[in-house]
């Protein structure tokens, strides 16, 4: 408002995952539906609002930390997202609108070509579940972030390369925006060094890798398609 920017020309992402503060948290307060559903009324009038871009997410990032494999982590995500869409449609939005309103967050480890696997099923079950529902198939909009389950305590300085692999998988995956995890955030809170070298890896890789401008790169690589094809059976069954 100071900026007199209009509301309503922002692009706002809420971020709420009902779902995955409970799990972290060890269960909620009042039961998990009622959560939901409150928390899509709130969303709703929200936007109503002030418009705003993704109103929940499906956070993978809960699921993989704890352990999951890729599949688990994708059914789990998928679910998370369906649940979300129905509570939004309850709450009043059409049911395109609450589709287009889900947003993706998923943790993206050293694994270079399964995680660029992974990110190519997430749009391919989102995409899927959209056009069962008799729309025309969505684009899931995804934030990826390093995984701080790969990083190691000791020696954490090969954590750049970890993280450097798993960016590269982010970006040639074809997510929307990503965080790099500072090398040593497994040691505690990073220092400027380290959070330079995070900030000037998303640099390197735009700049001079040039990621953002091939629209799907794995596509026709034999094992990458192969992969995303067993993830998607996998995680729709």
């Amino acid at each position: 408002a100071a900026s007199g920017v209009a509301a309503d020309g922002l692009a706002i992402t809420l971020a709420h995952d009902p779902i995955a503060e409970s799990v972290r948290a060890g269960g909620s307060a009042v039961p998990l539906a009622d959560f939901v559903t409150s928390t899509a009324v709130e969303a709703v009038a929200f936007a109503a609002k002030f418009g705003g871009q993704s109103l929940f997410i499906a956070d993978g990032r809960i699921w993989h930390e704890a352990g999951a494999s890729r599949t688990e982590t994708l059914a789990a995500q998928l679910a998370t997202a369906v649940t979300y869409w129905r509570a939004l449609a309850a709450a009043g939005l059409s049911v395109e609108g609450a589709a287009a309103r889900i947003g993706f967050t998923s943790a993206i480890d050293q694994g270079q070509f399964s995680s660029i696997a992974e990110l190519r099923t997430l749009r391919l079950l989102w995409a899927r579940a959209t056009e069962a529902a008799g729309l025309a198939p969505q684009r899931a909009a995804i934030h990826a972030e390093t995984s701080f389950r790969m990083l190691s305590r000791r020696d954490s300085n090969t954590n750049m390369i970890r993280n450097t692999v798993a960016a590269f998988a982010a970006g040639v995956g074809g997510v929307d925006s990503l965080t790099i995890l500072p090398h040593s955030t497994a040691n505690g809170l990073p220092d400027a060094h380290a959070r330079r070298i995070a900030r000037n890896t998303h640099l390197i890789l735009q700049e001079e890798s040039n990621l953002h401008r091939v629209i799907d790169p794995g596509a026709g690589s034999g094992r990458i398609e192969t992969e995303t094809r067993a993830l998607a059976e996998a995680a729709w069954c």
